[in-house]
């Protein structure tokens, strides 16, 4: 995993509890579109390719799960969760 795809992941998971981070974050700490973030992210995430550990992708993937719209892959719609309708991911809170 290279530091640009560990600071994605590292920036999905911080504004997480916040669905998400804003187009106007990623835009200036990246560099990149949001749908073109989240492609990045859903790409990271479902990559077998990567040294990460399998078990921490599973983890991410499960967290990331409602930014990402449902199983991470890629050109997802932006989902945010809801609180009134349980959209947040399991374990989440």
């Amino acid at each position: 995993m290279t530091d640009e795809e560990q600071a994605i992941i590292d920036f999905a998971m911080l504004w997480l509890p916040y669905g998400g981070p804003p187009d106007e974050e990623i835009l200036v700490r990246f560099g990149m579109s949001e749908q073109r973030f989240r492609t990045r992210l859903a790409a990271i995430v479902a990559d077998r390719g990567t040294r990460v550990d399998r078990a921490w992708r599973q983890r991410a993937a499960v967290l990331l799960r409602s930014y990402l719209g449902g199983e991470p892959q890629l050109g997802l719609s932006r989902i945010r969760p809801r609180p009134w309708d349980g959209g947040y991911p399991a374990g989440w809170m």
